[in-house]
């Protein structure tokens, strides 16, 4: 079956609380139960990153149409991926919680990830799918073609039967990407690894991730679109956002989930869904106040990797 989006369809929770009876047990509490630090202590990892992991084709002619390029560099991608390989590569204990296709490309990103010291045990070989790849130019600064070959790929296939409990119990965060909420069967993948997450202290970062075309809001080869308005997407994403401690995203990610124009509407939109005291300012900075820790929601164009060494 292709990959295309049921997000319309996937069983709404309505609150934080629906969340918990369904079994995120009595540690499931924003605050959680590690009174002492920001993390849990003991962790033999320091991230676990669920979400996409696909094989990046570069075109090598700068200024050419997609059309016109001759040539490609092969790289990881895959923003899971890139923040996995990113950590290891900053010296933290990082694993890879995904499906690759039994073929030479996913043999490249497993062995890619490998030499950088990530943790792939978890990366599990789909024999029935192949590995993701994105094609991409650079045209002029103002234009990015960039395809997706996504359809019924091997990353939109993790399964709850891939991990269990003690895997993401063995970690200080848990990472996932809003595109591992797009379809059924991530969702309830996901959904499982916050669960154990949850009951476990193990802190929880959402990267939206919004690709419209993703989520079957753009023809399927335009990826180069990186906005465009849902209220589908919108509504899934806030049913999901009070389930994380930190959310992080480029401004157009933010506003898909806040489903406001505005940067600081999106903000109030989600200080008022939110069931933990916090404080909003006008410099766009959301601080979750408990007695264990504060974790900033910020819009940042920037990536999760830089600043989480001093944050571990």
């Amino acid at each position: 079956m292709a990959h295309s989006s049921t997000f319309s369809g996937i069983p709404a929770q309505t609150s934080h609380g629906a969340y918990e009876s369904a079994g995120a047990g009595t540690g499931a509490g924003i605050s959680g139960a590690n009174t002492g630090s920001r993390f849990a202590p003991g962790r033999s990892r320091d991230i676990v990153c669920l979400g996409r992991l696909a094989v990046d084709l570069y075109a090598q002619q700068i200024g050419a149409r997609l059309e016109d390029v001759s040539s490609f560099a092969k790289y990881l991608g895959g923003s899971s991926a890139n923040i996995a390989f990113g950590c290891a590569r900053l010296g933290l204990a990082a694993a890879m919680l995904v499906r690759v296709g039994n073929d030479h490309m996913g043999r490249f990103l497993t062995e890619t990830l490998t030499k950088e010291g990530c943790d792939v045990s978890h990366v599990r070989v789909d024999e029935e799918r192949l590995t993701a790849l994105v094609l991409l130019g650079l045209k002029d600064r103002d234009t990015f073609p960039l395809i997706f070959y996504r359809e019924n790929c091997a990353d939109m296939a993790v399964d709850e039967a891939d991990f269990d409990e003690a895997f993401i119990a063995s970690s200080k965060v848990l990472l996932i990407t809003g595109t591992h909420f797009s379809t059924e069967q991530v969702n309830r993948t996901s959904r499982r690894a916050l669960d154990y997450a949850r009951r476990n202290q193990v802190r929880t970062v959402l990267d939206i991730d919004y690709r419209p075309v993703l989520w079957s809001l753009t023809g399927k080869a335009d990826g180069e679109t990186r906005f465009v308005a849902s209220e589908g997407v919108t509504a899934h994403l806030q049913r999901i956002l009070p389930l994380f401690d930190l959310v992080i995203g480029t401004e157009e990610e933010f506003r898909i989930a806040g489903g406001k124009s505005e940067l600081a509407d999106t903000l109030a939109t989600w200080c008022a869904r939110s069931r933990r005291p916090r404080s909003c300012s006008s410099a766009g900075r959301w601080a979750a106040r408990s007695s264990t820790a504060r974790f900033p929601l910020r819009s940042t164009t920037c990536r999760f990797t830089a600043a989480w060494k001093s944050k571990c």
